[in-house]
């Protein structure tokens, strides 16, 4: 209902703890923390400039030196390898899974599993109000 209020150009203002909705529902945010601003802004700019944590991980079934020059090839992530798992801390919002899938298997790898991880509205939020904000 929200969303189609939204859709009709109308401006709701939407108050809630539960991160994952807000993040569903909301293209602006503001962070109050004990009375004290402490975000306002588009919900993109939150989860890219609060707190940049957005990492793919993919596991391989075995790791080469092929995968991991492929990886660091790629000009929109660090590459880090731990085992036969590459994790990509990754500088942009858009959605690079199949560029990331089709660099490893290029490479002759076989990808068992890959996931993201971090860069959303709550570990900006915890950024901003956790404990040593």
């Amino acid at each position: 209902m929200v969303k189609n209020i939204v859709k009709s150009g109308k401006t709701v203002f939407f108050s809630s703890h539960l991160l994952a909705e807000v993040q569903q529902v909301c293209d602006h945010v503001t962070v109050l923390h004990q009375g004290t601003l402490r975000y306002s802004g588009t919900l993109e700019d939150i989860s890219t400039k609060v707190h940049p944590g957005r990492r793919i991980v993919v596991e391989v079934q075995q790791p080469n030196d092929s995968i991991l020059a492929t990886l660091k090839a790629l000009s929109f992530a660090d590459v880090t390898v731990t085992g036969n798992v590459y994790t990509l801390a990754v500088n942009t919002q858009d959605d690079v899974r199949g560029q990331i899938s089709k660099a490893v298997t290029s490479a002759g790898g076989l990808i068992l599993s890959l996931r993201e991880e971090g860069g959303g509205l709550e570990d900006a939020f915890l950024a901003l109000v956790g404990k040593g904000a």
